[in-house]
């Protein structure tokens, strides 16, 4: 099938291999790109607007995530590429930065660079130093992964379970650990035994003790290989008290940070707040009321659908946002008869 697209939006139509029962599931999905100021007005980019991704892409704020990933529910996915700017452009040690959709609000501690010294019940972080800005990735949550020696030239690797790109976790017990198991020689096991902290903390989850394991935060989609996603593809089953099977769930084709995915897109005019995540502090903006719909002709039959809002991709650096649209259906094969689409929009709402 043709798409015509004659609208700002980027848009793609894919439609895939027959089915068993003869039809062939398709997809449209289609992304507004909205600039915005430090004043909260919104305008769609019409000049430079982002295209359609077909795979994940790495930016220094994270991972911006493909888009023609077809979903199973009526989620709405909130990320965030950006980083904390300390207040006024002043080094500071520690701020909050925050986000809001509607009534729904999520904050994050940011510290400064900050090491645990000393071990156990003795140990104690420093002071963190002063920044400006801080990237709000994966890598600066709690986590990481490191090399423990088990003998000479015999290495490990060892890891946080859901965040093996962050840093802070314990790995004197995943050392003692494998030295339980493997009964290391004299002087092993060996590791680098500088420990730096998350700069990004839940704030009801602030790390005081060496033993402490916080679950790790960050709004830019988690890696797709990271135990964070990964946890979220399978459910265990509980029957009689015991986990006896994993299925697979919803969460498969999700990508934004857990605590983003909202059980459904909000209305138009919905106050969008940040703060801490550009220089302004605080930038309150309102979600666009963008309808996009799909005209279509097959054959003699006409008729019109409208795409699903189910993402939205705030990147404060750029001053700039992403919606991203989509569609799932069924079509019969081909026979030759004329077959067309055409994208519109329709600005309506708040």
């Amino acid at each position: 099938m043709e798409l015509v697209n004659a609208t700002p939006l980027a848009a793609r139509i894919d439609v895939g291999a027959p089915l068993e029962n003869g039809l062939r599931r398709g997809m449209i999905v289609a992304k507004a790109t909205f600039s915005f100021d430090s004043r909260g007005s919104v305008q769609l980019d019409d000049q430079d607007p982002l295209p359609i991704f077909l795979e994940d892409v790495l930016t220094p704020q994270g991972l911006l995530p493909r888009d023609d990933m077809p979903r199973v529910d009526s989620v709405f996915e909130v990320s965030l590429l950006g980083c904390a700017h300390a207040p006024g452009g002043r080094p500071a040690q520690h701020m909050q930065v925050s986000m809001s959709v509607g009534e729904v609000r999520r904050s994050i501690e940011v510290f400064g660079d900050r090491f645990m010294v000393g071990e156990g019940a003795n140990a104690g972080a420093t002071p963190a130093e002063p920044f400006t800005k801080m990237p709000l990735t994966w890598s600066r949550a709690f986590g990481g992964r490191a090399d423990v020696e088990v003998d000479e030239g015999s290495p490990v690797r060892v890891q946080h379970a859901k965040n093996a790109y962050g840093k802070g976790f314990d790995v004197v017990a995943e050392a003692n650990k494998l030295d339980e198991f493997l009964t290391c020689p004299p002087g092993f096991p060996r590791f680098d035994r500088r420990r730096a902290l998350p700069n990004l903390e839940r704030p009801d989850q602030i790390i005081r003790t060496a033993f402490d394991d916080p679950e790790p935060v960050a709004w830019c989609p988690p890696p797709i290989d990271s135990g964070v996603h990964n946890l979220r593809c399978f459910k265990i089953i509980e029957e009689a008290g015991k986990p006896v099977r994993a299925e697979e769930t919803a969460g498969l084709t999700h990508r934004a940070a857990p605590e983003w995915v909202l059980d459904a897109a909000p209305p138009a005019g919905t106050p969008i707040v940040l703060e801490g995540v550009t220089p302004e502090g605080r930038v309150e903006l309102a979600l666009p009321g963008l309808e996009v719909g799909f005209d279509y002709v097959i054959g003699g039959r006409a008729g019109s659908r409208q795409l699903a809002l189910q993402a939205m991709v705030m990147l404060p650096e750029e001053r700039r946002f992403y919606l991203v649209y989509r569609l799932p259906f069924q079509i019969e094969a081909p026979t030759g008869e004329e077959r067309m689409g055409r994208l519109t929009i329709k600005k309506g709402g708040a």
